[in-house]
């Protein structure tokens, strides 16, 4: 099958310099929120990476605080500095605090003692809240983690929401490309969606590729299309 030209597909993030991700990346030899599959393919050792502009938000508790946050800092001789960062993606909500607290040095004057007390805060991550949360922005679970979970880590993340059903279809030893032409008009290319599947010759299959498409003339086009093995897969 044409589209399985690889045995190792790689899901990164882009590599930051921040103490938590270079921490983790010296330990690990890989980013935070990476996924590498391997397909077993026995005719070919390549890796088709798929690699994103964002890089991993590394979420982290204190001993002493249930807060998750995101720590984006460097560390010289433990000191902690700020820094320039890459780009990132995260959930961002108000979430509630188990305990209320105060924030450190709100009015220095009078040593933080008549600041209010404060029992909610923003919340920013790669889970989507940070109690019990269902989606997960990394392409996998991570090798360790620097905060503690009450519900399991959630199995929904960027890989199991955009990529498991496609690797499963290439991978499957009935995996079928169709090259065909086909009829479409502007109003089709317009209208167009990939995750409609579409019935050929008494099976369905999903749109690939459109190639060469000319909207000024009224002819066949090139499409590819993969057959559709199974509508549901487990995670």
């Amino acid at each position: 099958m044409s589209e399985l030209n690889a045995r190792y597909y790689d899901f990164l993030y882009t590599e930051d310099d921040d103490y938590y991700n270079e921490a983790y990346n010296k330990k690990y030899n890989e980013t935070y929120a990476d996924r590498k599959e391997d397909t077993r393919f026995q005719f070919a050792e390549d890796r088709s990476e798929t690699k994103i502009i964002f890089s991993p938000s590394i979420l982290t508790a204190s001993s002493a605080d249930t807060k998750l946050r995101a720590n984006l800092f460097k560390a010289t001789n433990e000191v902690q500095e700020r820094k320039d960062n890459n780009i990132r993606i995260m959930f961002f909500r108000k979430s509630t605090s188990d305990s209320s607290y105060h924030i450190k040095q709100v009015y220095p004057a009078n040593n933080n003692l008549t600041s209010p007390a404060i029992s909610t805060y923003g919340y920013a991550g790669h889970l989507d809240d940070p109690i019990e949360p269902t989606l997960d922005l990394n392409f996998g679970a991570p090798n360790e983690f620097y905060f503690k979970l009450t519900n399991p880590y959630p199995s929904a993340n960027l890989y199991n929401a955009w990529w498991d059903e496609y690797l499963a279809e290439i991978i499957n030893k009935d995996s079928k490309l169709l090259s065909c032409y086909l009829y479409l008009t502007v109003q089709d290319i317009h209208s167009l969606d990939f995750a409609q599947l579409i019935y050929i010759d008494g099976a369905l299959w999903r749109l690939n590729k459109v190639i060469d498409f000319n909207p000024s003339i009224p002819q066949t086009t090139k499409c590819e299309l993969l057959r559709v093995i199974e509508l549901f897969y487990p995670s």
